[in-house]
């Protein structure tokens, strides 16, 4: 079983964002599969679940267990939970823009001086994938997916 109510804002973010879910699954159901679009949250869900985020509201209950309450301020650490979790960093060097990464090899290394050629073929992968208008952004300014895609 998994019930989970959470809340919780990101306001210093690049990007402020909002996270608010709700979910209750019973005892004949043995996974959990979170879809929907990049920035959704989903990352946050399930890093909320693990223990890594603590919400600001709601509560996680998970196998009789209360992970979270927010009501009464439990808060059960990341490492007394027993939850897998598999980590979405895909190495991203922070101080390079999306498009830097993406043309880091081809351009000879940390230098952010890309050129033209390199950045136009950076750019082309970037929007194959969905991600070019992101080109500019830094990898903390991007959600789980995106920096997957990169």
């Amino acid at each position: 079983m998994l019930s989970l109510r959470l809340f919780k804002e990101f306001r210093r973010a690049a990007v402020p964002f909002r996270l608010d879910v709700a979910y209750d699954i019973g005892n004949e159901h043995r996974s959990l599969v979170l879809f929907g679009p990049s920035g959704s949250g989903k990352t946050l869900t399930m890093q909320a679940i693990a223990g890594l985020i603590r919400p600001d509201a709601g509560h996680i209950r998970a196998r009789g267990r209360v992970l979270y309450d927010g009501a009464t301020g439990l808060f059960v650490p990341a490492r007394k939970r027993r939850i897998g979790y598999m980590f979405q960093d895909y190495a991203l060097f922070p101080h390079l823009t999306l498009m830097q990464n993406t043309a880091y090899a081809r351009a000879g290394g940390l230098s952010r001086f890309v050129p033209a050629r390199e950045r136009d073929r950076a750019l082309a992968m970037l929007e194959r994938f969905g991600i070019g208008h992101l080109a500019g952004h830094y990898p903390a300014q991007l959600s789980g997916g995106q920096r997957q895609r990169a």
